[in-house]
């Protein structure tokens, strides 16, 4: 993956703007323990809780509420942004959306969720590259 690429895609996806001060780069704590744990990971969003959604190149890492960590493959996680935006609307006022019966994914709200979507859609694209 071109880091410059992915580094467009945000801006123009506006999720750093959109995630503020819950916004994570490549410099941040979270995102540093990850790479330092194997995890091939870019960028993404964290609240004062610990909670988190970190994209990575072929994954989303995420902690949920209770402090389990998981991760969704990036191909799969698209399809439940997908269905989460087409069920709530991108409009929509929720902070988590659920993966499974037990699991949820923090997005911050309707629009940091479309941002999310837009980049993962575009990771799993270029995922070989």
């Amino acid at each position: 993956m071109k880091l410059e690429a992915l580094k467009k895609r945000i801006k123009r996806n506006r999720l750093a703007e959109l995630a503020d001060e819950f916004y994570c780069d490549a410099n941040s704590q979270i995102v540093t323990d990850l790479k330092s744990n194997g995890k091939d990971v870019y960028f993404g969003i964290q609240n004062e809780n610990g909670t988190y959604t970190i994209l990575g190149s072929e994954y989303t890492y995420y902690r949920m509420k209770d402090g389990n960590e998981k991760r969704i493959l990036n191909k799969d996680f698209v399809l439940v942004l997908q269905k989460n935006a087409m069920n709530i609307g991108k409009g929509g006022e929720f902070e988590f959306i659920n993966i499974g019966k037990q699991d949820s994914v923090w997005v911050i709200n309707g629009k940091t969720m479309c941002a999310i979507w837009n980049t993962v859609k575009f990771l799993n694209e270029n995922e070989n590259e």
